[in-house]
């Protein structure tokens, strides 16, 4: 029974209750009307006192309410008031708190400052490097314009330790004598900036420098530099580029499109220059470069006449250095040059202690790294003028190196291409042959060589070049090695590196007074299977112990299996080889082949190729055929040793012409053998059928 009369209490009371404020005057009450914020926002409360049901309302979407209405209470309401952070200029936004009924009204009128962190001009952003030199910045600053610095100083920040995002906009009419940024500590990242092609960075001395960051140690992405560097000294030892001369950090989805130019008139020790990075010994990926990339080493414009020790120039990298690691999706559009007279040696750049001269589209040197989906478009070339100079310095192990894609590389190289043409000038002062020196050199279309690698980490795989390939080389005194895709393909020794699924189809062209071995598709060693040629394949000049094969240069110690060539042999040279008394082959490394140039005094098969061209050689040249051009095998009886040009369940099959003859099923045996061949050597047998 006590119960039912307390219920009714409540009850009765709340009836009173009802009719009181249903008849008294309305009221709302707030206990501020004005909220000042900063630009980063923040969450405050409001109290409300009304003797009428409420809802609140804010006449902008950064003002969020919590709760946005309540029952009519003797007490005060709270309501949390949240203004988000601001990306703008001063900004007002109000809050209506009015009665269920409309019959009275209070507003809470908010104010927020702008902010102080979105860089919209050039004073803005100068401050902000100031801040960010004096290590009194934060991780909120970004652009929110392109930022005009014509007629200012710009301070150089030693170390950014903090984010910077330029969220695609640019830094237009910037002059600087120095890079924008010294260093990017392990904690700093730099995101989305542009530096638009109007500014230039000019530095008198040497030492490294780029454009935007010379030491990188925390994060470059999406940056991108459109200005152009120049670097004239005497001396221009260091490193170069266009986004990041160092990196130690992380650089992916970079670009350079400003022309990188380093001139010097004296010998530069270890200079090498890029339009993205100059050496790395970490992360990159999807980089790329449109900018024309140049290292001249000469006395006047043209003349490549001065000297060089360990140099390099590179359209996206220069040199990679860490091991196991891999440069992908990288591509080059711009023109890399490196021009110079003769070579003092080679040197150490990281842990390269072969490093002589590299030029390539997309990377230089690499060191331990693969290289994957990178490719060049752009014209490629390396001039040495004067390689005859009493200064040279001859290196049996340093190699002069030009590549489309890669210059040399110690790792695998898969599925890269290039379409750029890539030429090679590397002669003596008067071009000719009486002066004619060593200059140990290697050249192709996609890589120049691996000869540094060792055979565990080399090799090349879906591979592709198409574009013109030519070499102008007076280095006699030396084994060079040319080809339409690779120059080197690993070192002479057995269980050497694989060269798979490669195809050229560009022109091939070899000239000059030098020694070569030189291939459509491989110019010297490895192990090739299933590559292809298409393109003419021309030894126009050259030492007469020259090989020129349609497919492989010079052959040892690896077979060939799978591979085809459809390209033109052609020399005007007349290979020549020294012959023992009795006329068998002597230690030799000349010849003429549709398929192979020549072949060392080791166990090898050549499986399921074929041949259809036209071999074309000087009609007293001895060491030519549809095949095979020399064969030396003058030991081979004696050791056991045996060559099979194919074999019964893998025949090789020619096709074509030699010479003015065209080959039929009843001619064609008397052109799968040279001339000058004992055909009762035991130790070559012929398994070759007529046909595609």
């Amino acid at each position: 029974m006590k119960y039912i009369y307390t219920i009714v209490v409540i009850l009765l009371t709340g009836v009173l209750f009802s009719c009181e404020k249903d008849t008294q005057p309305a009221t709302i009450v707030v206990d501020q009307d004005t909220i000042e914020s900063e630009y980063n926002g923040l969450t405050t409360t409001v109290a409300v006192r009304s003797n009428r049901d409420w809802i609140a309302t804010a006449d902008v979407d950064w003002i969020t309410m919590t709760p946005t209405k309540a029952d009519a209470f003797e007490a005060r309401s709270y309501m949390i008031v949240t203004v988000l952070p601001n990306e703008g200029d001063p900004r007002v936004g109000k809050i209506t708190v009015k009665s269920v009924n409309s019959e009275v009204i209070a507003e809470v009128t908010i104010h927020q400052g702008e902010n102080s962190a979105l860089i919209k001009t050039a004073d803005q952003f100068i401050a902000y490097l100031q801040k960010a030199a004096n290590f009194e910045a934060n991780n909120d600053f970004k652009l929110v314009s392109d930022i005009d610095l014509a007629g200012k100083t710009v301070p150089t920040v030693d170390s950014l330790i903090y984010s910077f995002n330029g969220q695609g906009f640019s830094i237009k009419n910037w002059s600087g004598s120095a890079p924008l940024f010294k260093s990017v500590g392990p904690s700093g990242s730099l995101t989305n900036l542009k530096i638009d092609a109007s500014s230039s960075v000019t530095l008198p001395t040497n030492g490294n420098a780029a454009v935007v960051v010379t030491n990188n140690y925390g994060i470059l992405e999406s940056v991108e530099n459109g200005a152009f560097l120049t670097l004239q000294t005497t001396d221009a030892a260091g490193f170069y580029a266009g986004v990041c001369a160092v990196n130690k950090g992380i650089v992916r989805n970079c670009t350079n499109s400003g022309a990188i130019t380093v001139k010097c008139t004296s010998v530069p020790d270890v200079c090498l220059v890029a339009g993205v990075v100059a050496y790395t010994e970490t992360e990159i990926s999807a980089c790329s470069n449109s900018g024309a990339v140049a290292l001249l080493c000469e006395s006047a414009e043209g003349n490549a006449d001065g000297a060089v020790r360990v140099a390099g120039a590179a359209g996206v990298v220069n040199y990679l250095g860490w091991s196991g690691g891999k440069l992908t999706n990288c591509s080059n559009m711009g023109d890399v040059t490196l021009r110079a007279g003769y070579s003092t040696g080679v040197g150490t750049v990281g842990d390269a202690t072969k490093y002589a001269s590299s030029t390539a589209g997309v990377a230089a040197f690499a060191y331990k790294c693969d290289l994957e989906f990178c490719e060049n478009v752009g014209k490629v070339s390396s001039t040495f003028k004067n390689i005859d100079n009493a200064g040279s310095v001859y290196q049996t192990t340093g190699r002069h190196n030009i590549g489309g894609v890669i210059a040399s590389s110690w790792g695998t190289v898969n599925n890269c291409t290039n379409s750029g043409t890539v030429t090679a000038y590397w002669v003596t002062s008067t071009h000719d042959a009486a002066l004619a020196k060593n200059f140990v050199c290697q050249a192709g279309g996609v890589s120049g060589g691996a000869y540094n690698g060792d055979t565990s980490l080399g090799g090349m795989s879906g591979c592709t070049n198409s574009g013109t390939v030519s070499i102008t080389c007076d280095s006699s005194g030396s084994n060079n090695a040319f080809g339409g895709v690779t120059g080197w393909a690993s070192k002479e020794a057995a269980g050497a590196a694989t060269i798979q699924n490669c195809n050229n189809t560009g022109a091939f062209t070899v000239d000059g007074f030098g020694k070569s071995r030189s291939g459509g598709v491989v110019g010297s060693c490895g192990m090739i299977v299933d590559c292809t040629n298409s393109g003419k394949v021309w030894l126009k000049n050259g030492h007469v112990n020259s090989c020129l094969g349609g497919v492989l240069g010079w052959l040892n110690f690896n077979g060939m299996t799978g591979c085809k060539n459809t390209g033109d042999v052609q020399s005007d040279v007349l290979v020549t080889n020294n012959l023992a008394a009795s006329g068998a082959n002597y230690s030799s490394q000349a010849g003429v082949g549709g398929l192979v140039g020549g072949h060392g005094n080791t166990d090898v098969a050549f499986e399921n190729n074929s041949v259809n061209c036209n071999v074309t050689a000087p009609a007293s040249c001895k060491f030519a055929s549809m095949l095979i051009g020399m064969v030396d095998r003058d030991k081979s009886p004696a050791v056991g040793r045996i060559l099979n040009v194919g074999t019964t369940v893998a025949p090789v099959k020619v096709k074509g012409s030699f010479g003015t003859t065209t080959l039929t099923s009843l001619n064609y045996t008397d052109f799968i053998k040279y001339s000058g061949y004992l055909n009762l050597n035991p130790a070559v047998l012929y398994n070759v059928l007529y046909g595609e």
